[in-house]
């Protein structure tokens, strides 16, 4: 399909979710929505049901986004590499190497605590 296809049809996935959300719902709920979305994306891995993941991911992504989870690079940094995973299975390689850098970008943002750094 190619990265332009792929990113304008979850672009177009993810602004229509955003707009069936709205902005009345508490922050609890979407986190919650955001949870059962992850968890029902990875059974659909598990499964090899990579359109129907890589669906949920980007659902999940577009909860992210009315959070503040969203602005933790870590989960970005996660839904990416989740996206990049399901493309790559699709086989649409160029697509996945485009979320796989974004992906690295964010993780590469994420501090580390010195604790954890020193058990490293």
């Amino acid at each position: 399909m190619g990265v332009a296809a792929i990113s304008e049809r979850l672009h177009e996935g993810v602004t229509h979710y955003h707009a069936q959300i709205g902005g009345d719902v508490p922050a609890a709920e979407l986190t919650r929505l955001e949870g059962k979305l992850m968890k029902e994306a990875s059974r659909a891995v598990y499964a090899q049901q990579w359109d129907e993941a890589l669906n949920l991911f980007t659902h999940g992504l577009a909860v992210s986004e009315t959070t503040t989870s969203s602005a933790d690079p870590g989960t970005r940094g996660t839904y990416a590499h989740n996206i990049r995973f399901c493309l790559h299975c699709m086989g649409e390689f160029e697509a996945a190497k485009a979320y796989y850098e974004q992906s690295i970008e964010c993780l590469q943002k994420v501090e580390v605590p010195m604790s954890q750094k020193i058990l490293n």
